[in-house]
């Protein structure tokens, strides 16, 4: 898994649950520290803020927060996941546990032995002051913590945030005591076409970057290859590799069978795959012979000259320097209190990388609005409209006399009559019907229809 040393976020888990569970925290704390013997600075304890509502577990590399709540988690992320295309492969009902939970327990793991509001935790980063626990830490210590909360009456199902996948029962006892599992979120893309002719489509993982190696995706998957086939071999694929069996490399041609042959070509970083992507790719015109994808130089901007915060047609035409005497007296910022720099009840952003950039200052003097142009729509309302020209039927209908039109609706309705009107045509009541007037009858019809088309309808389109 990633280990980050140049950001801190928070990971978190939701346990959905009919009613409230009763968890003992005693018990929890047991757990953790015999699973994390023997590492430095990880034995937690109980900070003296918890209460029935709300647990702190610390210790000096990390922290961990659970929130109990006896309403319904309302959160987009959790009814996203309980659609995501992924749950089609099991049966399990994510919907109804999404909507018919009445209580669900909020697991966060963070940075530090005490949780920060975002901007206290970029001031300390800017200075070197923060604590940065390692990634996978985290993400282990977030997995022992909801699966022994997931072990209480009344559990029916966890959503895992950092891959925005919602997991039932099963799943997470299939997991074991690795999160690597509940990391994965293969998401299928819209089928298209192949240089064969033939629809297939792809297979990438969400969040990739929480499993620390480049992401490894499947194209040109046949549509008739079910999801859950799909997902077996990217889980195959992946585990050969964390175990040192799969080596991927740009270029290379895997035949994991006879019948089966995929072409590895590496893509740079993205922001949906910031450590990159292997794609192995069952169509062998995708680039896999070609050198490797290398991403674009970011341009550097050159800096611009300041001009004392004037509006860019003022700046122009203003000198370089001012004197002193001149220049206007700007107001002194009244000194901040630690209240006024953080906001406690500030949301913790999954990243924080860089503080926010300062507003900048409103111009002195008010830009002058300038009077709209004519609008397009103004110009075509003004301009005479063309007389409508009489189309094809107004002229054929016009050419037709009456007489005509009463033999054409004569013949339609015969027509209708013969074909849709008698439920006993096929009705012949043992006797053979070979050599029945109807079908002459019909035939007459018909060379009448042709004959009448031929003579009078058709000159009709030839008329100025």
């Amino acid at each position: 898994m990633l280990d980050i040393v140049d950001a801190i976020y928070n990971v978190e888990a939701s346990a959905l649950f009919y009613t409230r569970p009763t968890p003992d925290i005693g018990a929890l704390l047991t757990e953790l520290n015999t699973r994390l013997a023997g590492q430095d600075g990880c034995h937690l304890s109980v900070s003296p803020l918890s209460h029935a509502d709300w647990w702190l577990l610390a210790c000096e590399k990390f922290h961990i927060m659970v929130a109990f709540s006896e309403e319904k988690d309302t959160r987009p992320a959790i009814d996203a996941s309980a659609i995501a295309p992924i749950t089609a492969i099991r049966r399990f009902d994510y919907v109804q546990a999404a909507q018919s939970h009445t209580a669900h327990v909020r697991v966060e793991v963070g940075d530090g032995n005490a949780p920060l509001p975002p901007e206290a935790r970029v001031i300390m980063q800017e200075f070197g002051e923060a604590k940065i626990c390692d990634a996978a830490l985290k993400m282990q210590a977030l997995h022992w913590t909801t699966r022994f909360i997931a072990e209480n009456p009344g559990f029916l199902a966890m959503y895992f945030g950092p891959s925005e996948r919602m997991f039932c029962p099963d799943e997470l006892t299939a997991a074991g005591d690795t999160p690597d599992k509940l990391l994965r979120h293969p998401v299928p893309g819209l089928p298209e076409q192949g240089p064969n002719g033939n629809d297939g489509y792809s297979l990438n993982l969400r969040n990739p970057e929480h499993l620390g190696a480049p992401a490894i995706s499947l194209e040109g998957l046949p549509v008739s290859v079910p999801l859950a086939t799909a997902v077996t071999l990217l889980d195959s694929l992946m585990a050969a590799r964390a175990r040192g069996k799969l080596a991927l490399e740009h270029g290379r041609v895997l035949k994991p069978s006879a019948k089966l042959t995929f072409y590895v070509r590496e893509e740079p970083a993205t922001p949906d795959a910031p450590l990159g992507r292997f794609v192995l790719s069952l169509w062998k015109d995708r680039g896999h012979d070609k050198p490797r994808a290398v991403p674009a130089p970011v341009p550097e901007v050159p800096a611009q000259p300041a001009t004392s915060g004037l509006p860019s047609f003022v700046a122009a035409e203003a000198p370089a320097t001012v004197p002193a005497a001149q220049a206007p007296a700007m107001p002194h910022p009244a000194p901040q209190t630690p209240s006024d720099m953080v906001d406690m009840a500030a949301p913790t952003p999954r990243r924080v990388k860089a503080a926010a950039a300062p507003a900048e200052p409103e111009p002195l003097m008010a830009p002058v609005e300038a009077p709209l142009p004519p609008q397009p729509e103004d110009e075509w309302n003004d301009m005479a409209q063309p007389a409508p020209r009489p189309g094809l039927m107004s002229r054929l209908m016009r050419a037709v006399s009456f007489d005509t039109k009463l033999k054409i609706a004569s013949i339609a309705t015969v027509l209708a009559v013969t074909f849709w009107a008698n439920p006993y045509a096929d009705f012949t009541g043992g006797f053979d019907t070979t050599g029945a007037p109807a079908p002459v009858v019909m035939a007459q019809l018909a060379g009448d229809l042709r004959l009448f088309a031929d003579t009078q309808l058709l000159p009709l389109f030839d008329t100025p």
